[in-house]
């Protein structure tokens, strides 16, 4: 098409005008449910001008056309299992592969109830054994060797097995730098097994559930220590002298980390969230959030003034630091739980594509965070500016508020589902389990044909090489 000379300057579209293009579109049932009428009905409406072809699997186009409208002049076709024709046909189209596959295909017919005969009845293992078995050099006709494959389990496997590590064996010219930085199939083949494990369907927002949950909650609390203690402790330097350095850090550092690792630890049913300030029917939802958010507040903020005390050695400071660690938890507390509250999900089956999904999630965290943090910055340090020392109201208030302020917008980007995701997946790359572009690789796999599409989250494509990877680990 692309040759000018030859075709003219308009080949594609004159092809198109002539009806002489029939689109096959693959994958209606990748589409998210909540649209699958709509594309029925577009699709119908297509199709009275020029000939189509749908693929889907068969339960979920039941549940598609169960909506009260199907595709008017479709003739559905199902596939049915393979004959030996069928499958000579498929496998040895020319001389060449008659003679690799020839010993195969006749232990087909002479033995019908055999191991691999049972396998290839599925139209699945024998193009799993097309791909596994292309090269020239390949031996098919190991596969009738009973000491390797005494049943049809262990032939699945085996293809499956193949399969998946021939498909990272060459990295696509266009795939993401997480599946170029290796030349070892065995490495993409792991971060599946590791994915598998978890079930057939893989959900951006449910990473961080795969790490055990004590070890993501003590790296959450270490997150917000570390973020926000050095900075707040150079601050309070700065303003205060070098003697509060370390005080100020320390003594933030152990508070945020706390009130992090408490919310993180309650909060365990995370979804993809936007803002929506509605009250009607969500009380207890905001009662909730708020009462989740205040409790750890004031721990954190308690832990606080305990740990300036111990730090400092001043007794004086203890019932100074436990009131103002309690205030500032209140406000920290006050706004993540406000804006946790008024969160809701988003709508996986409304979503086309788990990347969108992720950018909108991320958007409304950045505002959640920013919010809660400015509100709350702005109420602590002015309750600060009330309780300090007249000569020393501004800089009390300019401290106080930069802590608890970077506490509650911390807290609340380990509160949301994209917080959380790059917790995981830092941690998961850091240990070797995924690669760093977690994203990227699940795009990949998809456009490699391991991985579907099912809305806003990816599936794994054959239910039985999610088993076999998960049962490989």
């Amino acid at each position: 098409m692309t040759n000018v000379d030859h075709f003219g300057p308009e080949a594609a579209g004159r092809l198109v005008a002539m009806k002489r293009i029939m689109p096959i579109l693959d994958g209606l049932d990748e589409l998210p449910v909540a649209v699958h009428r709509t594309a029925i009905e577009a699709l119908d409406l297509g199709s009275s001008e020029r000939p189509l072809v749908v693929t889907s699997r068969i339960e979920q186009y039941r549940v598609a056309v169960s909506t009260g409208h199907a595709l008017s002049r479709a003739m559905v076709i199902v596939l049915q299992p393979l004959t030996p024709d069928d499958i000579e046909q498929y496998l040895a189209p020319t001389r060449a592969d008659q003679g690799r596959w020839g010993e195969v295909l006749a232990s087909l017919r002479t033995h019908s109830d055999g191991p691999l005969a049972r396998v290839f009845t599925s139209a699945l293992m024998v193009s799993l054994a097309r791909s596994v078995y292309e090269t020239p050099g390949s031996d098919p006709p190991e596969l009738l060797r009973a000491d390797r494959f005494p049943d049809a389990v262990s032939v699945e496997s085996f293809l499956l097995d193949r399969f998946a590590a021939r498909l990272y064996a060459a990295p696509r010219p266009n795939a993401p730098s997480a599946a170029r930085s290796t030349r070892d199939p065995a490495t993409p083949y792991r971060w599946l097994s590791y994915l598998a494990a978890s079930g057939p369907q893989i959900a951006w927002w449910r990473l961080y559930q795969t790490v055990p949950r004590t070890v993501f909650t003590l790296l959450a609390g270490a997150t917000g220590a570390l973020l926000t203690g050095p900075l707040v402790g150079l601050v309070a330097g700065w303003v205060f002298g070098a003697r509060f350095l370390p005080i100020a850090g320390m003594a933030v550092g152990v508070g945020v980390g706390a009130g992090t690792a408490i919310v993180t630890r309650l909060e365990q049913r995370l979804s993809p969230a936007t803002i929506r300030l509605r009250v009607t029917g969500r009380g207890m939802e905001i009662r909730r959030a708020l009462s989740t958010a205040l409790g750890a507040g004031v721990i954190a903020g308690a832990l606080f003034g305990l740990t300036f005390w111990l730090i400092s050695e001043d007794t004086g400071v203890l019932v100074v630091g436990l009131v103002a660690g309690c205030v500032a938890g209140l406000a920290g507390g006050l706004g993540v739980g406000l804006v946790t509250g008024f969160q809701e999900p988003i709508d996986e089956q409304q979503v086309v594509h788990p990347r969108s999904m992720l950018a909108a999630d991320r958007t409304h965290t950045i505002m959640r965070a920013g919010l809660a943090g400015v509100g709350s910055a702005a109420l602590s340090g002015f309750a600060a500016a009330v309780m300090a020392d007249p000569a020393r109201k501004s800089a009390v208030a300019v401290v106080a508020g930069l802590g608890v302020g970077l506490a509650t917008a911390l807290i609340v980007f380990m509160s949301s589902a994209w917080g959380r995701f790059q917790l995981s997946r830092t941690w998961l790359a850091v240990t070797g389990r995924l690669p760093w572009n977690v994203m990227g690789f699940l795009e990949d796999s998809h456009n490699r044909g391991i991985l579907r599409l099912a809305g806003g989250s990816f599936e794994f494509r054959h239910v039985m090489l999610q088993e076999r990877l998960s049962s490989s680990r």
